[in-house]
């Protein structure tokens, strides 16, 4: 019984190096001075993703775990994945983070996601100074009936409608979309990028007929 305790044992440290560098990709991180370095990125979950980087420059070697103060951004190359170093108001305080960045169109979307799963969203339009960032908050209701002999409770879920404000402002020039705006219960990466899509092609259809207008003038 002892020596197969020792052979479990010895099993598992021999395994130990092949589970840290499993999963690992070709990726790149910018430093702070802004030079870039090559190697591999630890692939996780988009929680861990968002927390810290483990990256090596070499697959054999150990890796390196960075935090969002310690580098600019970065990047896994065959996924096309991005993620930014920044600091996001949080609970009333800066939280340094990473980011992932999206690209739709003239657009970028940055998202943050929390260990308890919670999404945060930002918008960046292409000429802005700023970022926008999409409030949203999901809470729930405890209501009790009485109904003489039947009583019985229940739960309601509420959900904010601060983003649907916020992105009515980002898109204020196209107020076509806001029908579509409206509809979003809770933002998420499917439908804004949707919206931001739709708002794209609304634009450069309107830049087409003032193009022929002027033509026919």
């Amino acid at each position: 019984m002892k020596y197969l305790q020792l052979l479990i044992i010895a099993f598992l440290l021999s395994s130990m190096p092949v589970l840290a560098f499993k999963n690992m990709r070709a990726g790149k991180i910018i430093t702070l001075k802004g030079d870039t370095l090559n190697g591999y990125i630890k692939y996780e979950n988009d929680e861990n993703l968002c927390k810290i980087c483990r990256f090596t420059d070499d697959r054999s070697k150990q890796f390196r775990i960075y935090t969002p103060d310690e580098i600019k951004s970065y990047q896994f190359t065959k996924e096309n994945r991005k993620f930014i170093a920044d600091s996001i108001l949080l609970v009333d305080h800066l939280v340094p983070v990473f980011m992932e960045v999206v690209l739709v169109g003239h657009f970028k979307i940055y998202q943050y996601k929390e260990m308890n799963l919670k999404n945060h969203y930002f918008i960046n339009k292409l000429g802005y100074t700023r970022v926008i960032y999409l409030p949203f908050k999901k809470y729930y209701l405890k209501e009790t009936y009485d109904h003489g002999l039947n009583k019985y409770s229940r739960i309601i879920t509420r959900t904010t409608t601060n983003h649907i404000d916020s992105l009515k402002m980002l898109l204020s020039d196209a107020p076509d979309v806001f029908d579509q705006i409206e509809k979003i219960v809770e933002p998420d990466m499917k439908n804004l990028k949707k919206l931001l899509f739709n708002y794209q092609l609304l634009l450069e259809q309107k830049n087409k007929d003032v193009i022929l207008m002027e033509k026919e003038e």
